[in-house]
């Protein structure tokens, strides 16, 4: 048995796969495949044609994000001015693209655009890379219909077009930037390799923690694998990687310096960490979402869909098999689970079986990893290895609680696709020496990821034809549900279209959400919180911000219908809720100038209330 050291260096199977293929057969498959990609882009084109305009929600998180490109464009400084869970980069971005073409959430869209178009372009270079170009084309097809422009519940901000935080999407294109640079450097070994990957790994650092987390998994399976081949990491290696990753921090770092000291700036800098590992910022709802607000529940359910999956599989993976060797009645069990899943699977909730199947390949990818006289393995299946450690990381998150809506456009997306590739390349092992068995495997198998597609669609097809409600003008318009279905819109275009009436140098608080009223009037927000809720008014922080705002009043204050019951909060601003300290102030210096709707904080109904500082 050879050992690691004598191993000769191998090529990037990414390099390996853009060789055309020697085989008498190779301009058709070449040709099958240019076909394929065409398909791809095409489906994407239509499904975002279909969500056109429609993918901010009026109140909820979109306006925060138009807000923020707009003040920071004009000089505010994040933290200090706007406030913002996460790390400066994107924030930033988003700002330098308004400063150079003016504001307009289309300005985000188009650029949110090209970072989707890159997404896919990287998806399938990396997943064609590791499971063939038929396992690229499924899941980026899966990616397509169900988790780049769906809106599949009431509130949208869910999509790669206009997202509820542009550090999502960002994060997605980097972390794969990431996996491809890794599976590169593991085989090359080049001190230039390792400063690209330092800097990528820094980018993460500034985004959000799962970004954080997955270019750590990445980084120390890339050295591990170095490890196996025999390759120890060089120190001017480790050096490179070391000053570059420290690179974009230090950046930030140096310009929130320039306007607060130096503990602040820190801070301000390292803000997708400091928020979870010192300042343990916390909000209710984030245990719902995670899952961990009914832990064994959720597992269970977990248990059982993995052992529904997993038993499905074995049906599939026998019934190949027989019909590979001959057997015809083996076709019924593979058509038995499809069959199953297309008539009995609800596909919103069918994530349920990915986190502990990942888990499971994770766990399959390490142990051949370290399989004595396998160290040949790295070659074809390092990239394997890395794409599904990074898609755990980006499903932690959930791992309790999984769902391909919601935050699962981009926290369960890479998980979903390489649970499918996986999935993919063993039938294709069980049915390789049989044209029958593949074409019965695929038909059948095929068959249920159309059905998930389809079902998944259609129900975004039907939020979007709610949609017809024009709000904004120019490059802000966008569509929101009509009155019939949901007023929120409603409340929002009426009051905008008030506040442009008034003197435009009033600044306008809104309560308890709603930044897209001060983004549409192009009004200042008078504090750095964006949402008043247990994460922003808990442990004495509303009587502070009620102090704060009695020494520097806003002008004016909307109060726009929110329903909070998902934070605990059955009715904002009653005796013992957040926000009772705040409306009571607001009553006492404030006088109502007009109504809309019904009463904003009866969740029954949808209202907004406009009022004015009353003259001292």
């Amino acid at each position: 048995m050879s050992s690691p050291a004598e191993i000769p260096d191998q090529e990037s199977p990414i390099k390996e796969a853009s060789v055309p293929p020697q085989r008498s057969d190779g301009k058709h498959l070449a040709r099958a495949e240019s076909i394929a990609v065409v398909g791809l882009v095409a489906s994407a084109l239509y499904v975002l044609s279909v969500s056109w305009r429609r993918w901010p929600d009026a109140v909820i998180d979109a306006g925060h994000q138009l807000y923020t490109a707009w003040r920071l464009s004009e000089g505010a400084l994040l933290y200090r001015d706007v406030g913002c869970l996460y790390g400066p980069l994107s924030s930033y971005v988003n700002a330098l693209l308004f400063r150079v073409f003016g504001p307009g959430m289309m300005v985000l869209v188009w650029a949110n655009l090209v970072v989707y178009a890159a997404i896919l372009f990287l998806s399938y270079r990396l997943f064609r890379a590791a499971y063939g170009a038929l396992g690229a084309f499924v899941v980026c097809g899966l990616f397509v219909w169900i988790f780049s422009f769906n809106q599949l519940v009431p509130v949208g901000n869910y999509t790669y077009a206009l997202p509820y935080a542009h550090e999502s999407t960002h994060g997605i294109l980097i972390t794969l930037l990431l996996v491809g640079a890794a599976e590169r450097w593991i085989h090359q070994a080049r001190t230039a390799q390792a400063l690209g990957l330092g800097l990528l790994c820094g980018l993460c650092l500034i985004l959000k923690p799962e970004f954080m987390l997955a270019s750590g998994l990445v980084m120390v399976a890339a050295v591990g694998m170095r490890w196996r081949l025999g390759k120890p990491v060089r120190p001017a290696e480790i050096l490179a990687w070391m000053l570059a990753a420290l690179a974009p921090m230090a950046f930030f770092l140096g310009w929130f310096w320039r306007h607060m000291p130096l503990s602040a700036a820190f801070r301000s800098a390292n803000q997708a960490w400091w928020t979870v590992l010192v300042q343990r910022v916390h909000a209710q709802v984030w245990q719902s979402f995670a899952g961990t607000d009914a832990p064994v529940n959720h597992l269970v359910t977990l248990l059982l869909a993995s052992a529904t999956f997993l038993g499905g599989v074995v049906l599939l993976w026998l019934g190949a098999r027989l019909v590979a060797r001959g057997v015809v009645a083996g076709a019924l069990l593979v058509a038995l689970p499809c069959a199953l899943a297309v008539s009995q699977v609800d596909w919103m909730r069918a994530a349920s079986f990915v986190p502990l199947t990942l888990l499971l390949v994770v766990a399959a990818r390490l142990v051949g990893l370290f399989r004595p006289g396998r160290s040949a393995w790295l070659g074809r299946d390092s990239l394997g290895l890395l794409l599904s450690l990074a898609a755990l990381a980006l499903l932690a998150r959930m791992f309790l609680n999984p769902r391909v809506y919601h935050f699962g456009f981009y926290q369960a997306a890479l998980a979903t696709m390489v649970v499918v590739a996986e999935l993919s390349a063993l039938l294709r092992r069980a049915t390789s020496t049989s044209r029958i068995a593949v074409g019965v495997t695929a038909a059948c198998a095929g068959l249920v990821l159309c059905a998930a597609c389809v079902d998944l669609h259609l129900r975004a097809r039907q939020f979007y034809s709610l949609r017809t409600l024009p709000v904004g003008a120019g490059r802000d318009r966008f569509l929101a549900f009509s009155p019939r279905q949901d007023a929120d819109g409603l409340m929002v275009k009426s009051v905008v279209e008030e506040l442009h009436r008034l003197p435009s140098e009033g600044r306008l608080l809104v309560v308890p959400e709603g930044l897209m009223l001060n983004y549409l009037s192009r009004r200042k927000s008078p504090v750095v919180e964006w949402i008043f809720i247990d994460l922003t008014l808990a442990n004495g922080a509303e009587t502070r911000l009620v102090e704060r705002l009695a020494a520097d009043p806003p002008e004016y204050v909307v109060l726009l219908s929110r329903d909070l019951r998902e934070h605990g909060i059955a009715r904002f601003g009653a005796i013992g809720q957040p926000g009772h300290e705040l409306l009571a102030y607001f009553g006492r210096h404030y006088q109502i100038l007009r109504q809309f709707g019904g009463d904003p904080f009866d969740v029954d109904t949808r209202g907004a209330w406009l009022m004015g500082l009353v003259p001292p």
